[in-house]
């Protein structure tokens, strides 16, 4: 690799409209004074057509692109605690030419932040200059481990009854997509003998992933999951 960091900056910092019309450079290398620790310099400083406040953080390897959240958010705090500009004036964005390290933490760190958070992955010619920029998505949530806001409850007349049906039911959760399933038995203690369903079992199934419903079978490609029958 026969650049540097500095010559992606320089080359990005000159094309900002290929990040994003409106975009103007206010100044490269903002130097950040930090009266409780370490200062920063900002790669990037611009506003947008709004006259919003834009960190950029340059990367151009996933040795250092592991530290741009680090940094990132440093520099957020610092334009706040020393030059008083409010959150709601702060855009942060990610230019980097590698994205392997970057991806995941990004991905947690956009759903998280109290800024807008954007990635770009940055392509440049052999000396460094910035030749295409384009978008970069956070991943999906994860919905591993989440319950659903639906579920069922069967009445039974005896606790063996119950018991036996998330006996039978279990093995075949998978067969539908259903990965978490959590049962719950149900038993009615009280003084009422005119309780006829004395014992119960709560199915509650765990969020199912997109593409998991469509793997077996429960929605087409072209096909968008239903909106749970509840009202708010």
């Amino acid at each position: 690799m026969s650049y540097s960091e500095a010559h992606v900056r320089d080359s990005l910092s000159l094309n900002l409209g290929l990040i994003e019309d409106g975009l103007r450079l206010v100044e490269t290398e903002r130097h950040l004074p930090n009266a409780v620790g370490a200062r920063g310099f900002v790669d990037v400083f611009a506003r947008d057509r709004f006259g919003n406040f834009v960190v950029i953080e340059v990367k151009r390897a996933d040795q250092t692109a592991r530290h741009a959240l680090h940094e990132i958010l440093k520099y957020a705090e610092l334009l706040q605690r020393e030059h008083g500009i409010p959150a709601h004036r702060l855009r942060l964005m990610i230019a980097s030419t590698a994205w392997h390290e970057l991806t995941v933490p990004f991905s947690a760190l956009v759903r998280f932040c109290p800024y807008p958070l954007d990635g770009f992955a940055l392509t440049v010619t052999d000396d460094g200059a910035v030749a295409a920029v384009n978008s970069v998505s956070s991943l999906p949530p994860s919905v591993r481990g989440r319950l659903s806001r639906d579920s069922i409850i069967l009445l039974c007349r005896d606790a063996a009854t119950r018991d036996r049906v998330w006996t039978d039911m279990e093995p075949h959760f998978g067969d539908v997509g259903l990965d978490d399933v959590i049962g719950i038995a149900l038993d009615y203690a009280g003084p009422n003998a005119d309780v006829i369903w004395r014992h119960g079992l709560a199915v509650i199934p765990g969020q199912m992933p997109l593409a998991r419903a469509r793997e077996v079978g429960l929605l087409q490609d072209d096909e968008s999951p239903p909106t749970s029958g509840r009202r708010s």
